[in-house]
């Protein structure tokens, strides 16, 4: 009986997990952010390029919602290694034809680091290049 009630709590767990995805900022961005996949873009977080090595492009490989978490997977036009770009519980996200521009964010992580915070700047613009 213990390992059913265990199974139950996990699987509940889940499922609100997942429904809390659907109904975050970043669940809501994914989805029309998906279109943008494949393309080149120029991305800006807190009004600074990201720091990659030299003047490499960068293509959008894909986009999901983890959380309230917005991520984007991102590959070299060199085609190194994808690299993870999250936005966290991003705010005030402006789509347009071209891209998207998120005012706010607790914060931005790249590479496994968090980026820093410039007053007045945008959390991130993402163009198409």
């Amino acid at each position: 009986m213990t390992a059913t009630v265990s199974m139950a709590v996990v699987v509940g767990v889940v499922c609100l997990f997942a429904v809390a995805t659907f109904l975050s900022r970043a669940g809501q961005l994914a989805a029309p952010l998906r279109r943008l996949q494949g393309e080149m873009v120029d991305i800006r977080v807190w009004g600074e390029p990201l720091p990659v090595p030299g003047e490499v492009k960068l293509h959008l490989e894909s986009v999901r919602a983890f959380g309230a978490g917005l991520l984007l997977f991102l590959r070299p036009s060199s085609g190194d290694d994808r690299m993870l770009l999250k936005i966290a519980q991003p705010k005030d996200a402006r789509l347009h034809e071209r891209g998207v521009e998120i005012a706010d964010a607790a914060y931005v992580q790249f590479g496994g680091k968090r980026l820093k915070r410039l007053p007045g700047s945008s959390a991130l613009r993402l163009v198409i290049s």
